[in-house]
């Protein structure tokens, strides 16, 4: 009676509690309910009871053989429901075999999962099996490198096979001469992405599936042709392919070029070339180079993608800024084109285009022109590294293009279109002629105007000329605009005339006519184009007969104004110079319809000696 008093106290107690508002104490549940393996990252639930809200809960794993005061591992865990607890495996917790158990913030107790909890590593994945060079021995055994993920960190706990054949290599390396077949990890940064086989049995086999075996994980299987390409194979293919496109679209322009009677230049510097200028332009470059580097960057991602990887199955992606980079370049051609219409073109500096021109305007260096041009090959060498250098195994896209690499391309840009807008435009010389030369009353002295017409763009009447890079001075030479009474700044056509002893050197060409703006921009033109030259006379003749070029009608010899000249064609005259020059050395001097000279020296030959009489 006692006792069944005793019972009847607890339970009206216990009633009161609930009635109170108590919570029910929380529990696991009994029921073992641990998955079989789990590997690192994976979420684990725990079921059980009365989980309490708001309060913090936490998961010790643990080994049981933690030395005195080691509690374990501990991991923070979720509550889901108040039957359900959830937490996260460490990726980085060791593979074995553990036990489990909840602590719930302000209680003493701890409650102990039922089961064991099996730790595995992460299943390996292979992405790619290359070859990182040929065979050096020559026979049947192969080396190549293994790239993915969760491989085993050292060589050993990996085990190399072949579909269908069971394991081939497990053996670790001993030392840099072991010929295999053997395993061993090369590059201490790469653990766990990269395994290299050695001597690997290729047994004359055009190409195997194999995998890899860690622990009691198994990866996913690759094909390995035992002939692939290298690094430098791979690099060299993409420049021969790249080198064909260019070479069928440098014929391409050739063949226009030659129906169209374009000037004789070679092909690909054609489309570099500024016709307005002829000069090399910096837009056109620069958006040029962008193509080719694109294309030679996906041609060499698209070798390596087929040839190595074995992907045919879709064309590589495309960077996400990359088109915008495109943009960029093919935007900077555009506005260029429009500032020139609008501000006219820059100087057009020397005779023939050179490389210079991509950082000069009218020969002077420009900073904009300059930094534009070498952040364009910064960057495209910088982009092409970066592909190049990258493991063909493991290249699935492009290099990224940054958006700040974007916004400074920008930046260059702006300021290289910017300098264009606010710099004057430069002389552009498109004909240059010889008017007249006057001559000086006394025949024996040398003529003492010669007067040119220029023809062009952004000529100015307050500039200065140079005679094959002489500076005239300006007491020797007038620049006049035409029409004479013009206002402009800039003219299209130019009169000059140049006197006293600079006449005579221009009198035998050819020469370089250059003319330099106030703000030192200049271009050149030669004059005259067709110059009259002297090849050879032979005096033997009567009359001379004169071989050479461009000779005109009517020719004259001067100083010897009663001479024959008789014009065969443009490579021959027949001359008779009246009086007779003296026997000896002599310069025969002639004179074109323009005044323009050619000069030789010649032998004149004396009489012919009197035949001598035979002795009787």
């Amino acid at each position: 009676m006692h006792r069944q008093a005793k019972c009847m106290l607890v339970l009206v107690l216990l009633s009161v509690g609930q009635a109170e508002g108590q919570a029910p104490s929380p529990k696991i549940s009994l029921v073992p309910s641990l998955p079989d393996h789990v590997t690192p990252g994976e979420s684990i639930k725990v079921p059980g009871e009365n989980f309490p809200e708001k309060v913090r809960q936490q998961v010790r794993i643990r080994t049981g053989k933690e030395k005195e005061g080691d509690a374990g591992r501990l991991v923070d865990a979720q509550r889901l429901d108040a039957t359900i607890l959830s937490f996260e495996i460490p990726k980085d917790l060791t593979p074995g075999r553990y036990m489990l158990v909840v602590k719930i913030e302000g209680q003493k107790e701890e409650l102990l999962v039922p089961g064991e909890l099996r730790v595995l590593s992460a299943a390996p994945k292979l992405e790619a099996v290359y070859p990182d060079k040929p065979n050096p021995r020559g026979d049947s055994r192969f080396d190549f490198e293994i790239a993915g993920e969760n491989l085993g960190p050292k060589a050993e706990g990996n085990v190399v096979e072949i579909v269908g054949r069971g394991p081939v290599i497990a053996r670790v390396c001993k030392d840099e001469q072991d010929q295999g077949p053997c395993l061993k990890v090369v590059d201490s940064g790469a653990a766990g992405r990269k395994l290299q086989v050695i001597g690997f049995p290729a047994n004359d086999s055009a190409q195997a599936d194999i995998f890899v075996r860690v622990g009691e994980q198994v990866s996913n299987s690759k094909t390995i042709e035992f002939r692939q390409p290298t690094r430098w194979e791979l690099r060299l293919l993409a420049l021969l392919v790249m080198a064909l496109l260019l070479g069928f679209i440098a014929w391409l322009v050739k063949s226009g070029l030659e129906h169209s009677g374009g000037a004789a230049q070679p092909a690909w510097t054609v489309l570099f070339l500024d016709r307005q200028t002829n000069s090399y332009s910096l837009s056109k470059f620069q958006i040029l180079w962008w193509i080719v580097v694109t294309a030679l960057g996906y041609t060499y991602l698209f070798l390596c993608r087929t040839l190595v990887q074995g992907d045919f199955s879709i064309f590589p992606d495309i960077p996400k800024n990359l088109p915008d980079l495109l943009g960029v370049s093919a935007g900077t051609a555009v506005v260029i084109a429009g500032a020139t219409a609008v501000r006219g073109s820059k100087g057009a500096g020397a005779l023939e285009p050179t490389a210079a021109d991509f950082i000069t305007a009218g020969g002077l260096v420009n900073g904009e022109r300059f930094q534009f041009f070498l952040w364009t090959l910064v960057a495209g060498l910088g982009f092409l590294s970066l592909l190049f250098m990258a493991d063909p195994a493991r290249l699935t896209k492009l290099p990224d293009v940054p958006d700040t690499l974007l916004y400074l391309t920008g930046v260059s840009a702006a300021g290289y279109v910017g300098g264009r807008l606010v710099r004057k435009p430069g002389p552009v010389i498109k004909n240059l002629a010889v008017t007249s030369i006057s001559e000086d009353p006394d025949d024996s002295k040398p003529p003492v105007k010669m007067e040119f017409e220029l023809q062009g763009e952004g000529l100015s009447q307050k500039g200065t000329v140079k005679i094959d890079d002489n500076p005239l001075r300006a007491d020797v030479v007038t620049l006049e605009s035409i029409p004479k009474d013009s206002t402009e700044e800039f003219s299209t056509k130019l009169k000059v005339a140049i006197t006293k002893d600079a006449v005579e050197p221009c009198l035998k060409g050819p020469h370089t006519f250059t003319l330099l703006n106030p703000d030192q921009q200049s271009a050149s033109a030669r004059f005259p184009l067709d110059p009259m030259t002297i090849e050879a006379v032979d005096t033997t003749k009567a009359p001379w007969e004169v071989t050479g070029k461009n000779f005109a009608d009517p020719t004259t010899v001067h100083k010897f104004p009663k001479s024959m000249v008789n014009r065969v064609d443009a490579t021959k005259l027949q001359v008779t110079v009246t009086p007779a020059p003296a026997v000896g050395k002599f310069t025969l001097t002639l004179v074109s319809p323009a005044k323009l000279r050619a000069s030789i020296e010649v032998t004149v030959p004396g009489p012919p000696a009197a035949p001598k009489e035979t002795a009787q």
